[in-house]
C-alpha cells in the first residue's frame, strides 16, 4: 500500500512539471508572435512613411515645376505647328511643280489622287493587248514605261498619306498599286507566253543557256 501511494505522488509531481513546461513554451510562442506582429507593423509603418514622404516630394517638385514644364509644353506645341506649316507648303510646292511637270509633258498618266481617272486608266491599260501579228516587243515598250511612272507617283502619294496618318488614303492607294503591279505582271506573262510561240520569228542566241535576249526600256528580257 505504501508502495503504490508513492508511486501515485512521483507521477503527480512528474504531471505538473509537464503541464508548466507547456504552460512556458505557449507563453514563448505568444511572445515570439507578438513580437513579429509588432516588428512587421513598424516595418508597414515605416514603408508606409516612405511612400507618403516621396509622394510629397514629387507633388512638391511638380508644383514646383508646373509652369516651367507648361511653358516648355507650349513651346514644343508651337514648334510643332510651325514645322507642319513648313512641311506642308513644301509639300504642296512639290506637287505644284509635279502638275506642271505633268502639264508640260502633256502626260496621259493620271493623278494618283483622283480615283475616278485611276479606275480609267486601269481599265484602259487592262484591255491594252501587248499582242502583235508580227511578234515583237514594241508594245511593252510602249506601256511599260507610263504604268512604272504611275507606280513611282502612287509610292509619292502613299509615302505622303503615310506622313499624314490617313488611313483611308493609305488603303485606297496601296490597292491602287497592287492593281497596277498585278497588270504589269499580267503584261509581262502575256508577252513571254507569245513570244515563247514564236521562237522562230527570232534570232538564236550564240548562248546555249538563252533562247532569247533583247534590252526594253528599263529592262533585259531573256527566255532561257
Amino acid at each position: 500500500m505504501g508502495k503504490d501511494s508513492k508511486d501515485g505522488k512521483g507521477k503527480s509531481k512528474k504531471g505538473k512539471k509537464d503541464v508548466d513546461k507547456e504552460r512556458e513554451l505557449e507563453e514563448l510562442r505568444l511572445k515570439v508572435e507578438e513580437e513579429t506582429r509588432l516588428e512587421e507593423n513598424r516595418v508597414r509603418k515605416e514603408r508606409e512613411l516612405k511612400e507618403q514622404k516621396d509622394l510629397e516630394a514629387i507633388e512638391m517638385l511638380f508644383a514646383l515645376e508646373k509652369d516651367r514644364l507648361l511653358e516648355e509644353l507650349d513651346d514644343c506645341i508651337g514648334i510643332e505647328k510651325r514645322l507642319n506649316v513648313i512641311i506642308s507648303s513644301v509639300k504642296e510646292e512639290i506637287q505644284k511643280k509635279k502638275d506642271w511637270d505633268r502639264y508640260i509633258k502633256c502626260s496621259s498618266l493620271p493623278d494618283p489622287r483622283e480615283q475616278r481617272d485611276m479606275f480609267s486608266f486601269f481599265g484602259l491599260l487592262e484591255n491594252e493587248t501587248v499582242i502583235e501579228e508580227i511578234p515583237s516587243f514594241q508594245q511593252l515598250n510602249k506601256q511599260l514605261p507610263d504604268a512604272e511612272e504611275l507606280c513611282s507617283d502612287i509610292e509619292i502619294n502613299l509615302a505622303s498619306s503615310e506622313d499624314e496618318s490617313n488611313e483611308n488614303e493609305i488603303l485606297r492607294l496601296d490597292n491602287d498599286l497592287i492593281r497596277l503591279r498585278h497588270i504589269i505582271n499580267d503584261k509581262w506573262d502575256e508577252t513571254t507566253n507569245h513570244i515563247l510561240q514564236h521562237l522562230d520569228h527570232f534570232p538564236r542566241e550564240p548562248n546555249e543557256n538563252f533562247q532569247l535576249t533583247t534590252d526594253l526600256v528599263h529592262h533585259y528580257f531573256g527566255v532561257w
